[in-house]
C-alpha cells in the first residue's frame, strides 16, 4: 500500500527520454532559437505550443495527458515552474492502480 500526501497535486515526468537523453534537455531545447518575435513573446505562444505537444505525447504513449502515466494526483492548470515534479515513474503503477482500473482506457495501456 502506498500513501502519498499532496496538497495541490504533482506532475509525473520521466527522468530520461529517447535514447537515454534527459527529458528536461529535450523539452527545454525544443524550438529554442536566438530570435523570438514580439507577438510570440507577448502571448507566450512557444510555451503554449510546447505544452500541447508534450501533453499529446503523454496521451499517445500512456493514455493520459495529465502527466507521464499519471492517473491520480494531477494538478490543474499545468504551468511551467509551479509544480512538484515526480521523476520516479516506477512508483506510478502503484499510485494509479485504484484509479486506472476504473477507466475504459486500462485495456489499451
Amino acid at each position: 500500500e502506498i500513501t502519498l500526501s499532496i496538497r495541490r497535486g504533482f506532475l509525473s515526468v520521466p527522468a530520461e527520454g529517447w535514447g537515454g537523453v534527459p527529458l528536461d534537455t529535450i523539452i527545454t531545447n525544443f524550438a529554442e532559437h536566438t530570435h523570438e518575435h514580439p507577438i510570440v513573446r507577448k502571448y507566450h505562444l512557444k510555451w503554449k505550443v510546447t505544452t500541447i505537444v508534450i501533453r499529446l505525447m503523454f496521451l499517445l504513449s500512456t493514455g493520459t495527458s495529465r502527466g507521464y502515466n499519471q492517473w491520480t494526483g494531477t494538478t490543474n492548470p499545468i504551468k511551467r515552474g509551479y509544480h512538484i515534479l515526480n521523476k520516479s515513474t516506477a512508483a506510478m503503477p502503484y499510485l494509479n492502480r485504484p484509479y486506472k482500473s476504473k477507466s475504459w482506457l486500462r485495456h489499451l495501456f
